[in-house]
């Protein structure tokens, strides 16, 4: 696989499922491999991530790519589904920023409203995450299914020890 056949398999997979976005574009963006800008509506990705990606988690890169590909899909089949709520979400909190940045609180008890939010915040993205897998592996073909949903659990597994969050039960 090249840059050509990427984006080729990325407009196909669009195509079938009848998603529209404004485009897709390459990156040098060290931080990602590949990501859904909602904004921008653009689906971007770091070729050159990915074939070290690939690599490093010994995926042939065909697949990796089309697992990458299928979870950025995903956060757009998610906000389709829950974008208000996040709207919501992130409006609240940027309320709550503002109280916390103008109100007459001790610094003590901003700094602790502060990490409530970030706290909510960090939920927030593990959430979206989990979704975008979730509805991205119904685009997988079936061969790649085991292997796209062992790679999802091991990238939710690490997001939640990074925000230090466990799955309540």
């Amino acid at each position: 696989m090249d840059i050509y056949e990427g984006r080729r398999f990325i407009k196909q997979l669009l195509n079938k499922h009848q998603i529209s976005i404004s485009g897709i574009e390459e990156t040098n963006c060290d931080e990602f491999d590949a990501y859904y800008d909602q904004n921008k509506n653009k689906i971007f990705f770091n070729f050159e991530n990915i074939k070290k990606s690939a690599t490093y988690f010994q995926i042939n890169l065909d697949d990796y790519f089309e697992i990458i590909t299928c979870h950025e899909i995903g956060h757009i089949m998610d906000l389709k589904d829950n974008g208000g709520y996040y709207k919501s979400i992130y409006d609240e909190c940027k309320q709550e920023m503002k109280d916390i940045n103008f109100g007459k609180d001790s610094n003590d008890d901003k700094y602790e409203k502060m990490d409530k939010l970030t706290m909510k915040l960090n939920k927030v993205e593990n959430m979206r995450e989990e979704l975008a897998w979730e509805k991205g592996v119904d685009l997988v073909r079936d061969d790649l299914i085991e292997k796209y949903n062992n790679f999802a659990h091991e990238v939710i597994s690490q997001l939640k020890q990074k925000n230090h969050i466990r799955k309540s039960k």
